[in-house]
């Protein structure tokens, strides 16, 4: 979530929501965000989605916070940004890569035919 902070940070309306998808997101790797529900059309049962209340969110994010692991993807994202923004590419490793080694050789040596006016 620290990735997409730095990558996207328009997908976050406030710090707030930002920390309280680190905690739905970090819930949900338990059974803890799960609830079973019994479909009677279908005859069987369906997972759903179990939300707490906003300031459950809030002390998991207190705890979340103590361990400095959503710091540590937040500090991924920005040098990952920071790499990105340094890669330039230059046009013959362009042309190299879109038209393959032998063709991007045959633009790159020299002429020897006389040019023909037309």
């Amino acid at each position: 979530m620290g990735y997409l902070l730095h990558a996207r940070p328009y997908r976050f309306q406030s710090e707030d929501a930002y920390r309280f998808q680190v905690a739905r997101q970090f819930r949900s790797l338990t059974d803890a965000s799960v609830g079973i529900h019994w479909d009677h059309k279908a005859g069987k049962s369906k997972l759903v989605y179990r939300d707490v209340a906003p300031r459950t969110l809030k002390a998991l994010w207190g705890k979340l916070s103590e361990t400095h692991l959503p710091q540590y993807g937040e500090q991924l994202g920005e040098a990952d940004m920071k790499e990105k923004s340094r890669r330039k590419y230059k046009p013959e490793a362009v042309r190299r890569a879109l038209l393959g080694a032998s063709a991007a050789n045959l633009l790159d040596e020299p002429n020897d035919r006389p040019e023909v006016p037309l």
